[in-house]
């Protein structure tokens, strides 16, 4: 059975995922350095949080119906311990970030 947090998690990957390749096509590069991660995880918590959670309470109401449902005050309970501590949510999307380019540039040597 698919949870309330794997759906929040899911949606919250592939938003930040799509940003972020706006963000190559954009600079037309394969990865970002230090500066423009920070400020693009600055730029995703700032104005893109209410959408980010806005899109949460969608997918999961979507997927989870009925006796499946947790409520309306659990997902809310859920988005905000999410994205309640600023710095350390940001810090995880810097961290994700960071990863996925090293194994990026990894993967790319070895070919």
């Amino acid at each position: 059975m698919v949870l309330a947090s794997e759906i929040a998690r899911n949606v919250i990957y592939k938003y930040i995922k799509n940003i972020y390749y706006e963000k190559l096509d954009q600079l037309q590069r394969d990865i970002l350095n230090d500066d423009e991660i920070i400020n693009l995880v600055d730029y995703i918590y700032k104005s893109k949080r209410d959408e980010i959670c806005e899109k949460i309470r969608y997918k999961i109401k979507k997927n989870l119906t009925g006796s499946k449902y947790p409520g309306d005050e659990n997902v809310d309970i859920l988005i905000e311990d999410i994205i309640d501590d600023e710095e350390l949510a940001k810090e995880r999307v810097k961290l994700e970030i960071n990863l996925y380019q090293k194994n990026k540039i990894k993967n790319k040597i070895h070919d």
